[in-house]
C-alpha cells in the first residue's frame, strides 16, 4: 500500500481496478529500493523491512516486507510485492 495519495494513470486499456486507473507499465517494473520511502504496511500503516532473495540490476525479483509493528509479511515474487492482507491472497 501506498502513503499519500498517488494521482491515478489512465492504463492503455483504460480498464480500472477497484475505481483507481492503472498504468498496465507499473505490472512490468519490477520493485526497486525506492520504493521503500513511500511503502507502509496496508494493515496498520507501520514501517515495513525488506528481505531480498534475488536481485537484477538494482531490481528487486524476490524476497519480502515485513512489517515492523504487527510482524506481517508480504512476498515479492516476480518483482512485483504483494501487498493485499493475508486473507485475500491468492
Amino acid at each position: 500500500m501506498l502513503a499519500g495519495n498517488p494521482a491515478s494513470v489512465q492504463s492503455e486499456s483504460g480498464k480500472t481496478a477497484r475505481g483507481v486507473q492503472v498504468s498496465r507499465s507499473l505490472y512490468h517494473r519490477p520493485m526497486k529500493h525506492e520504493l521503500m520511502e513511500i511503502l507502509v504496511c496496508p494493515l496498520d500503516k507501520g514501517e515495513l523491512t525488506l528481505t531480498v532473495d534475488r536481485e537484477e540490476n538494482g531490481e528487486i525479483m524476490s524476497g519480502s516486507l515485513r512489517c515492523q509493528n504487527c510482524g506481517e509479511t508480504y512476498p515479492i515474487e516476480d518483482g512485483i510485492p504483494n501487498m493485499l492482507p493475508p486473507d485475500l491472497r491468492d
